[in-house]
Formats: structure tokens, C-alpha cells, sequence
């Protein structure tokens, strides 16, 4: 990710992003529903600025200093705690950089879950240009920290939620596999044929370790 230099750059970025991803989503015809926006937040830069904060994998120290410090600013912040996409399309365990930054600046968390994005690009290099695919995206309730809290039990309220959010997705998502060969985007306890979480976690390591591998 690149972290833009100042605000009005990034918002010009922000807009031509968004009018190109517009396009491909009126070319793919797809079918996008929201649940629980109410409980976004309606003001914060980086809802209007794409100013990414690049993560190193290996080490996020510099990444979660300016993640306070944009807290510190009065910015929202969007995280991807399970840093990298599942092979099974269930929840891996999280990153605590999360939690981490809510205990340290007495911010909620909101969770977040997307359903259906996966049928259109995902690991592997799977993807899928087939128009009309459904993409669900549901929102969750704040999650404020408590006195008491640790980094630890907070992500694991955070990881209970997402996973109640992802469960609610794939039970009201409106689309089916077309056939058995279909079947690979629904996990392995809801008819699919994806891999289940070990089997899933280890693909998940092995391609986190050649995308390690191309940057040594």
C-alpha cells in the first residue's frame, strides 16, 4: 500500500479510484447490499482519503505508531486483522494490532464482515468476470473497550462478533452454487468444497511463504 503525501492528493486518488471501481461494478452488474451502516462512524478523514498506512508483515511496529497517531488525530481507521484472505473463507485467528490500538486510544471497534467478494477474485488467483454475482457487507455493533480489558479478550469479543456477522451473511445470501463444480466458494460446513481450517491454514501459510519469498 502506499501511504499518500498530503490530503488533497489523496483525496483526487480517492475519487478516481472510486469512479474506476464504479465501472467495474456497473460492467460485473453486481449486486451489493449493506447491512449496519448506521453504526459507521459519519465523520474522520480517512473515510474520504485514501491515506493507507503500508504493513510490514513480518514486523508492524511502524504501521501501528502511525495507526495511534491517526487515532490520536481523530481519523478512522480500517484494519484487516486477519491480514491475508482464507483458503477456507472462514475466519483465521486474528492479529492483536487491532485491539491493540482500541485499548491504547480508548476507541470502539467495528465490526466487519464481507460476503460474496471472494466469488469475484480471491486466493489462488481464482476470479470470475461472470456478471450479476451478490456481495454482502454487514456491520456490526461498536465494540467499546472495557476497564479491565486486554489486547487479548478484546480480540477475542472482536473475533466472536465477525464471526455471528459472517455466519449471518452466508446464511441470507441470496445466491447458490450453480452446480457442484460451484461449490468452491461456500466453506466446508455449508455444502462447499473449500478446504477446512487446518487444511485451510496451511495453504494459508504456504502462500503467505512465497509471497515472503518474493521480497527477500
Amino acid at each position: 500500500m502506499v501511504h499518500m503525501a498530503d490530503e488533497t492528493t489523496s483525496d483526487r486518488t480517492y475519487r478516481f479510484v472510486n469512479r474506476v471501481f464504479a465501472t467495474v461494478f456497473r460492467i460485473l452488474r453486481l449486486r451489493i447490499t449493506v447491512q449496519g451502516e448506521e453504526h459507521l462512524p459519519t465523520s474522520g478523514p480517512s473515510m474520504r482519503a485514501m491515506r493507507h498506512i503500508p504493513v510490514d508483515r513480518p514486523s508492524g511496529a511502524v504501521a501501528y505508531r502511525q495507526g495511534l497517531q491517526r487515532l490520536a488525530d481523530g481519523e478512522l481507521i480500517c484494519n484487516f486483522p486477519e491480514a491475508t484472505i482464507s483458503h477456507s473463507f472462514l475466519l483465521r485467528p486474528l492479529k492483536l494490532g487491532a485491539a491493540a490500538l482500541a485499548l491504547r486510544q480508548q476507541v470502539p471497534l467495528i465490526p466487519a464482515i464481507v460476503w460474496g467478494s471472494h466469488r469475484i477474485a480471491t486466493v489462488d488467483r481464482r476470479y470470475s468476470l461472470r456478471p450479476g454475482k451478490a456481495v454482502s457487507i454487514l456491520i456490526g455493533e461498536p465494540i467499546y473497550p472495557a476497564p479491565g480489558d486486554s489486547r487479548e479478550s478484546l480480540n477475542a469479543e472482536l473475533r466472536t462478533r465477525m464471526a455471528e456477522l459472517l455466519d449471518s451473511a452466508i446464511d441470507t445470501y441470496p445466491d447458490q452454487p450453480r452446480g457442484d463444480k460451484d461449490r468452491w466458494w461456500l466453506p466446508h460446513d455449508r455444502s462447499g468444497t473449500a478446504p477446512d481450517p487446518v487444511a485451510g491454514a496451511r495453504l494459508d501459510h504456504e502462500g503467505l511463504t512465497r509471497i515472503g519469498e518474493l521480497f527477500d
